[in-house]
């Protein structure tokens, strides 16, 4: 574990910029979306003040936010493991490409949890 650790440490380092660029350019407008919509999609539930709603809205807005931004970094970590390179261009590719498929897991994820509150 402490060795897992360690090598995700040096991997930072060794690609600050472009973590800080995938950061900036990713996750920070994801981040920007996740907050208004959740904000206009809870919005109605407070206002009659059925909070169990909103918190089941924001659980999975936030986990499929999550599953999103994660993409870069494993694609990142993978082109270095795999290649010992790391082309910034592949990770917006692997971004765009994989992105539709997170979204449909948890989207499976969220009707699951609905039927099982009905």
């Amino acid at each position: 574990m402490l060795q897992a650790i360690k090598e995700g440490s040096e991997l930072y380092k060794k690609y600050f910029l472009r973590v800080i660029l995938i950061g900036i350019t990713i996750i920070l407008p994801i981040q920007a979306i996740y907050t208004i919509a959740i904000n206009f999609i809870a919005m109605p539930f407070e206002v009659f003040n059925l909070s169990l709603w909103t918190s089941i809205f924001q659980s999975v807005f936030m986990l499929m936010s999550l599953y999103i931004i994660l993409l870069p970094m494993i694609s990142l970590a993978s082109q270095d493991t795999r290649n010992h390179t790391v082309k910034t261009g592949k990770i917006y590719g692997d971004t765009i490409k994989y992105a539709f498929f997170a979204y449909l897991i948890k989207e499976d994820e969220f009707q699951q949890q609905l039927e099982q509150y009905r």
